[in-house]
């Protein structure tokens, strides 16, 4: 009796056997020609994964305006032991892969699938960078007159205003002085820099001036005016006019006399009467004056003497 086996593929019994079920007809004969057959399936699984190579991970820049930028991500490669292997790509955002990625990072899942159903992944990230800075707009520059009677001015500054391609920008004022934007202001020119800053920490400045003017006079009291006799033989008097009494909103006030007869004041002061202009100068160049009068009155009697008897 003899025996032959038949695989359903016609490839010899020894060749290497596919992926799937591959049928051996067995056929025995005796030496009369009688024939009987039976089937043996050899089945062969495809447990191997698939290898799979992700694009490289991608770092770009936001488009122009945007909290974005367009990029191609490219495409995930694979090989397997068998035909048949797919690869497919899913972002984390659930978006697809051609639509623009956003400021911050992405990641691509890319799976390789072979026909087996046996899958491989990998990750491809793509970040995306906001190297733009924001936009802003200082509040229009201010300038003010002091408060009465103070060496400041109350003033509201405004607030700048900013834009940026993303989500999320502040601003901030800083003044030169160190002090609250809702302090008040001293006279003079005080700057206040005003910051937008986004959330990538890009950021831009403007400064505004805020100038408070010391429009205020001081105030000034003069000496009491004088009178007084003559010097003894003189036809004048040695007087001290004193000071006059000042003040202002501001520190720096300097006051100063001048004399009708132009004078200094420490001159003796001739019979009659001398004014003394008194002026207060603030530091803003704001000034007052007072009349201040110094009277020498002559009250000493001539000398005479007679010419002689005469008999």
């Amino acid at each position: 009796m003899t025996f032959k086996g038949v695989r359903d593929d016609g490839k010899a019994l020894t060749d290497p056997y596919p992926v799937g079920t591959t049928t051996i007809t067995w056929t025995a004969t005796d030496a009369a020609g009688n024939p009987a057959s039976c089937d043996q399936t050899i089945t062969v699984e495809d447990a191997e994964k698939p290898k799979i190579t992700c694009p490289d991970s991608i770092v770009a820049n936001n488009d122009q305006g945007e909290c974005f930028a367009t990029v191609d991500p490219g495409t995930a490669t694979a090989t397997d032991n068998c035909d048949g292997v797919t690869v497919k790509g899913v972002r984390d955002d659930g978006k697809a892969l051609n639509d623009p990625y956003p400021v911050g990072t992405t990641t691509i899942t890319w799976t390789a699938t072979d026909a087996a159903g046996n899958t491989a992944s990998c990750d491809q990230t793509i970040t995306v960078k906001d190297n733009e800075k924001p936009v802003i707009t200082c509040p229009d520059n201010i300038a003010a007159n002091n408060d009465q009677g103070e060496c400041f001015a109350t003033v509201d500054p405004g607030t700048a205003t900013a834009t940026d391609n993303c989500d999320g920008v502040t601003v901030k004022g800083v003044r030169d002085d160190g002090k609250a934007l809702n302090d008040p202001y001293p006279v003079g020119t005080t700057t206040i820099t005003w910051t937008a800053t986004d959330a990538a920490g890009n950021t831009a400045s403007c400064d505004q001036t805020i100038t408070v003017k010391d429009n205020e006079k001081p105030s000034i009291e003069c000496p009491t005016d004088i009178t007084v006799a003559n010097d003894e033989g003189e036809c004048f008097a040695t007087v001290d006019p004193g000071s006059p009494t000042v003040g202002d909103n501001c520190l720096g006030v300097t006051f100063k006399g001048v004399r009708s007869d132009g004078l200094a004041l420490t001159d003796p002061y001739p019979v009659g009467t001398t004014t003394i202009t008194w002026t207060a100068t603030d530091a803003a160049g704001n000034t007052a004056q007072c009349i201040q009068k110094v009277t020498v009155k002559d009250t000493e009697p001539p000398k005479i003497i007679c010419p002689a008897d005469i008999d």
